[in-house]
């Protein structure tokens, strides 16, 4: 299975909870067989206990070491 990670920041045309813009990955799961899968991971500060960074992080990690 290959994993892509993709970054993005997306700005606000008017700030909402005090943010600017809205930062996350999307990521993409591709199988043997040539099928895919998406899926995005995008804590919002002050809502989610998880950052930004960890949630990268993690992922990351798990793009390593696949279980």
């Amino acid at each position: 299975m290959q994993l892509t990670l993709h970054h993005y920041n997306m700005p606000y045309t008017q700030a909402l909870r005090g943010q600017s813009e809205r930062a996350g990955y999307l990521i993409s799961l591709r199988a043997s067989d040539g099928r895919v899968g998406w899926g995005e991971a995008a804590p919002y500060p002050g809502l989610s206990q998880a950052s930004l960074a960890s949630v990268g992080a993690t992922i990351e990690e798990w793009q390593d070491n696949p279980a």
